[in-house]
């Protein structure tokens, strides 16, 4: 996978939903895990849908990439995997809203 070609620590993935059984719980629960497995690595990396995802678990980089690097993070889902995550009902719509959703010139307008 593409975490083990670049030397990142990860959770292998498996189909459909990649590392985690999304059908188990929240997301920020089910993915809690990964955290926890990683405790003193500054980031790893997990699957979503067969997409990579890398997780930070280091404040002060979270911090670089979040105020002075975030011109480069405007877009952090594929439209594809959007689609896939909020087309349920409304409570989808309003975590559609929250600032690592949006995406474009909205995200740069909140941000």
């Amino acid at each position: 996978g593409r975490w083990e070609a670049l030397g990142i620590p990860h959770i292998k993935g498996s189909f459909p939903f990649g590392s985690y059984n999304l059908m188990g719980g929240h997301i920020d629960s089910v993915t809690l895990e990964g955290h926890q497995k990683f405790p003193k690595e500054k980031y790893f990396g997990w699957y979503l849908m067969g997409k990579p995802v890398l997780a930070i678990n280091d404040v002060n980089l979270l911090k670089h990439i979040e105020v002075k690097d975030f011109d480069h993070f405007v877009d952090r889902l594929d439209s594809s995997t959007q689609k896939k995550m909020f087309s349920g009902g409304d409570l989808d719509k309003i975590w559609e809203l929250q600032l690592t959703s949006i995406t474009g010139d909205e995200w740069k307008q909140l941000r």
